[in-house]
């Protein structure tokens, strides 16, 4: 999982800065916000869906339930909460639980979902992590798939506002979505804040002093994606960089005549997972 004994904390500091690209707090702002219309999109799909969610435990909550590292008392808060999927488990199980989210559209769907089961212990707020202010302290603060915390200095500001665990899920090496992988390939698209692969949070905590835990799980899934679901999805996706939605339609076209089989387009996914979690107030013996 790591190479820190090779590193500085710099050195390592400097390879993730050059492996995800983060720039600027005014730079990441306005890259997170050409994402809301790609949520919106998403949203409107889940609404149109019936609000239905996968909700039952995953492995990952499984894993802090097995750990016991929730309290029925903790205030918990969800960075990045996106559409609850964390969210509603931790408001399941716990006191309080914030929701952080840039997207309206996103805790609009937290807040009707939420109505559905009858919680009413989730606290909304519309903010980009990189401006949120705030007095309170949680008990365990949480960011799952979420590009917000992309440097050191947002680890520290993670635990300046938390009291018992911080717990992060991302990606590792090795993950991927076949198509969509090879469409950004083709399209020249090579973005940049993305979300940070473990092994640079791993490295950086433990050169910080930290005692990081590590539990990892792996993904494989297999989906038929029909040409009418590509031709809407994608060029809303595509549109993050800067694609138009004429250029977007006819290059997925192209990429449907060659490799789509009767209108179908077969998506593999591997995606290799890992929850890094930490005391903020335990250091390194």
């Amino acid at each position: 999982m790591n190479d820190h004994g090779k590193y500085s904390l710099d050195a390592v500091l400097q390879i993730w800065e050059t492996a995800v690209n983060c720039g600027d707090t005014k730079t990441r702002i306005q890259r997170a916000s050409k994402w809301n219309s790609y949520y919106a999109y998403l949203v409107a799909k889940a609404k149109q869906a019936g609000l239905e969610e996968q909700l039952e435990q995953d492995v990952f909550f499984e894993q802090l339930l097995l750990r016991k590292a929730l309290k029925d008392t903790d205030h918990v808060i969800d960075i990045g909460s996106g559409g609850g999927r964390y969210t509603l488990q931790f408001a399941k199980t716990c006191e309080q639980v914030t929701a952080l989210d840039s997207c309206a559209d996103n805790l609009d769907l937290i807040r009707l979902r939420a109505q559905r089961m009858g919680l009413t212990n989730i606290a909304y707020h519309k903010s980009f992590w990189e401006t949120y202010q705030s007095e309170q302290m949680y008990d365990v603060s949480f960011c799952s798939m979420c590009p917000a915390i992309c440097s050191m200095e947002d680890i520290l500001r993670m635990e300046k506002v938390t009291k018992r665990l911080c717990c992060l899920i991302t990606i590792a090496e090795g993950s991927y979505d076949t198509h969509r992988m090879r469409m950004l390939e083709e399209l020249e698209i090579r973005p940049d804040g993305t979300l940070t692969e473990a092994i640079h949070y791993y490295n950086t905590l433990y050169l910080m002093g930290r005692q990081p835990s590590v539990f990892t799980h792996e993904i494989h899934q297999e989906r038929d994606e029909t040409e009418e679901e590509i031709m809407e999805r994608y060029p809303v996706y595509f549109s993050i960089f800067g694609v138009s939605t004429d250029d977007a339609k006819r290059y997925l076209s192209d990429y449907l005549r060659k490799h789509a089989v009767n209108g179908v387009l077969h998506e593999k996914s591997r995606y290799r997972l890992a929850m890094i979690s930490w005391n903020p107030g335990k250091k390194n013996p």
